[in-house]
Order: C-alpha cells, then structure tokens, then sequence
C-alpha cells in the first residue's frame, strides 16, 4: 500500500474515532435505559414505521386534510441558509408547505433558526411561538437534564435568538414571537387548541420530552400533529417516541432525526 494512502487513511479514522466513541456511548446507554423501562415496553411493542421524505409529507397531508387529494403539482420552493443542515431544513420547510400551519408551537428556540424556517414557509397569517428558558435563568429546572444539553442551556458561543427578526421581509419577522420559561414549568393555557403544529426540540432528557409532548397534544387543533427532534440521536428522545407510540402513530423519516407523531383521533 501507497504510505502516503496509508497515512490518509490512518488520519481519517482519527478524525471519525470520537464520533464513533460518541455513538458506541449512546447506544449503551440507550440499551440501559430500555432495560430500565421493560415494565413499559415488555408487553408487545408497538414497532414505529419508518418512512422516507416523500411518504411522509404524504402522510402529513392526508392527516391535516383527510378529503382533499395529495397536490401532484404543487409548487414547493424552499429557501436555505447557506450554514443550514440542508436536508432537515428542507423537510422542516416542506412540511410547512404541505400541512399549511396557522398556528406553531416551537419549544427549544435556540439560535432561532427553526422559528424562521417556519415563518419563511407559513401562511402569511400564521402565528409561531417559540419557547426557551430566559437568557438570565440559573437554574434549577423542573426535572434534570442530560450532560450532553448543558452546552445548549449555557448557549455557549451564541445567544438566545440570535437569528429572530433578522429575515428580508418585515411580516415574516413579525409572524415570530419568543416566549420565556421551563417547557415542564410553562403556562399553556393561552395556547391550547390552537396550534397546527408543534416542534419538540428542547431537553433531550427522558422526562423533559414525554412532559414536552403531554404538554403539546393538549395544544393541538384536532388535525394537528408534533413533529419530534433528535429522534434515534438521543436516548431520551429515541425511548420517549417509543413509549409514545404504544399510544399514537410515530413515523420516523427516512435520513433525518424527525419523528411525526399523529394523535390518536378520539
């Protein structure tokens, strides 16, 4: 073997051995925490589907507006940051597209780009709230987190919605509003009812997400949906999607972290 091939190769899997240690560690502690959960999932699982871009959209479509044919040839333009992760933000902004929110409930705003992938490809009158813990908060939160989120919760190297009100057009910026709070702690009465759509992308912990969605299926519209983040990246995440869907449609799409959660109609 060429040496200098060699050495190519040899710095590559330098390069890629943290990523592998990371995934190894993730799936141990999966493992460990389905094991602490068998009385929950020891009676017949309920498997969730995996499905690929265009099947889920579909499926979004259909969910929303049972009685009206999948659009064959509807226009879905989508607008990308260059620094964006380009296929999720594109499913982020078909979804948008496809299911026609008036109202969004995000909780984990972060930087803020999620709330604009929405506002960009919304309804001009819809309405997005974005929730976070406010930038001054020194803890403690409600249940804990995982380490891993403690670099989200600090916002090292950034700020707390350091993306809001900077898009081209003044309505889009103004579709936009950040609220502040624990998600496990927050009010949400005003909102109940109301939303189209809602995105869990806060804490990765067990706790926080199954208190994130109990939370986000009393905010839905009849034909909303909750759309999940981290899916299979997080154990947390990964165990809470499959709790729920002992008692909802859980899809997972193809290539992403997305899983869609439907509620089961009354």
């Amino acid at each position: 073997m060429n040496l200098s091939l060699a050495i190519a190769r040899w710095r590559v899997s330098l390069k890629t051995f943290p990523a592998l240690l990371r995934d190894a560690f993730n799936y141990i502690r999966f493992r460990r925490m389905i094991f602490h959960r068998k009385d929950i999932l020891d009676h017949g699982i309920a498997q969730i589907e995996w499905v690929n871009p265009r099947q889920a959209l579909e499926r979004i479509h259909h969910y929303r507006f049972p009685d009206t044919p999948w659009p064959e040839q509807q226009s879905l333009a989508i607008e990308l940051a260059p620094d964006c992760d380009g296929l999720e933000t594109m499913l982020l902004g078909l979804i948008c597209r496809i299911s026609h929110p008036y109202a969004i409930f995000e909780i984990g705003t972060y930087e803020g780009r999620t709330a604009n992938v929405f506002a960009l490809h919304s309804p001009p009158e819809c309405k997005i709230f974005t929730l976070d813990l406010p930038p001054d908060f020194s803890g403690p939160t409600r249940f804990a987190i995982e380490r891993g989120d403690r670099k989200w919760l600090s916002k090292e190297g950034t700020a707390l919605g350091c993306r809001l009100g900077k898009l081209p057009y003044k309505a889009d910026n103004r579709k936009i509003e950040q609220l502040f709070g624990d998600s496990a702690a927050f009010d949400y009465t005003p909102y109940r009812g109301r939303m189209d759509l809602v995105f869990v992308d806060g804490a990765h912990s067990y706790d926080y997400v199954m208190s994130d969605v109990e939370n986000a299926l009393t905010l839905l519209t009849p034909r909303g949906f909750i759309l999940l983040h981290d899916f299979l990246t997080h154990a947390g995440v990964t165990l809470a999607a499959i709790v729920l869907r002992q008692r909802h449609d859980v899809v997972h799409i193809a290539q992403t972290s997305f899983a869609v959660l439907f509620p089961k109609q009354p």
